[in-house]
């Protein structure tokens, strides 16, 4: 049934075209982000990410 899935840890990794991003969570670090620059400022300004929640990209 899985619906705890992701309460420990979590891993995305979505791919378009040449672009990859890979999404990360756990328990001990909480989130990351990681991808080509471009894309992650693309989502900074999309979602209106704060410069504190950026950081954490």
């Amino acid at each position: 049934m899985a619906f705890d899935k992701g309460i420990d840890f979590d891993s995305y990794t979505l791919k378009k075209g040449k672009q990859t991003l890979h999404f990360e969570w756990s328990n001990w670090f909480e989130w990351e982000i990681e991808g080509d620059d471009d894309v992650i400022q693309s989502l900074i300004v999309s979602f209106q990410l704060s410069e504190k929640t950026a950081s954490k990209c």
